[in-house]
């Protein structure tokens, strides 16, 4: 038989229906992984609702209890992320595999219940997935994990100082396979980023954006390098930069507000 001819006629309807289903599989997860620039999103805190900006949509859905903390990652390695949150009263995650309500797809705990700690994601092992963390603020102590299951701390090192409204971020700040943190100062509007691993090395550190905003880090430009953002919630807009450096936004969008928080990912479809 002759490739060039071959059909979906020459083979069982059931088979053909299975390969369709494939191929269409991995076309969508081809397309996800085309996509090179971050997306934003808000939180609404009260109703847990999420909205999402893509693709010229802004998807809502509602998942998980009022007033959890909001995060969002590659929890499956496709390219593709969904929402998730956490709830500090008893340090557990609940992440989704479809940016939708639900039932919750990923549940476990980790870290200490009640204890103050901030979540945090990111690849912290380069595996292509995202897994979770906690910052405890109070001795400036970041304690990753590098899979989403219960389980014990596979990093932990201190970064930075005690600040009272110092919040952490994650990003890919010299591109590559692997996340770093950073610390968000927001009484300063100061960044500080942990560019190098090395004992001793100085973070990278500036100031963006205006006092008492949310930090919002991402690839804003597709050049693989994630760089700072911030949520100006007061006047419902994100002011983007470009580059780890001090100096005017790149891009200012409109979108959210009072009371809603932000996200960020390339989201699932």
């Amino acid at each position: 038989m002759d490739r060039s001819t071959f059909s979906t006629r020459h083979i069982p309807a059931y088979a053909a229906a299975a390969l369709a289903l494939t191929l269409g599989c991995w076309r969508d997860h081809a397309i996800e992984s085309r996509r090179t620039v971050d997306d934003l999103g808000t939180y609404l805190p009260s109703s847990a609702l999420f909205t999402l900006r893509v693709a010229g949509d802004e998807p809502s859905f509602r998942f998980g209890p009022p007033y959890g903390m909001a995060l969002g990652g590659d929890w499956e390695g496709w390219g593709a992320d969904t929402v998730g949150f956490y709830v500090p009263k008893t340090s557990q995650f609940f992440l989704q595999t479809e940016n939708a309500g639900g039932y919750t797809r990923i549940a476990f705990g980790f870290g200490p219940p009640n204890a103050g700690f901030l979540p945090i994601a990111g690849d912290w092992d380069g595996d292509g997935r995202d897994s979770v963390g906690l910052y405890d603020p109070f001795t400036s102590t970041f304690h990753l994990r590098n899979s989403n299951t219960t389980g014990g701390d596979d990093q932990t090192f201190q970064f930075g100082t005690y600040k009272p409204n110092q919040v952490p971020v994650a990003g890919k700040w010299s591109g590559g396979t692997r996340d770093g943190v950073g610390l968000y100062d927001k009484d300063t509007a100061t960044f500080a980023l942990r560019i190098s691993e090395e004992p001793g090395a100085a973070p990278l550190t500036f100031v963006f954006g205006p006092p008492r905003s949310f930090p919002i880090p991402g690839d804003w430009d597709g050049d693989g390098i994630d760089t700072v953002g911030v949520f100006d919630r007061a006047n419902g807009r994100f002011l983007l930069r470009n580059s780890n450096a001090p100096g005017p936004p790149d891009q200012v969008i409109e979108f959210g507000g009072v009371p809603n928080l932000p996200m960020k990912g390339r989201w699932k479809r």
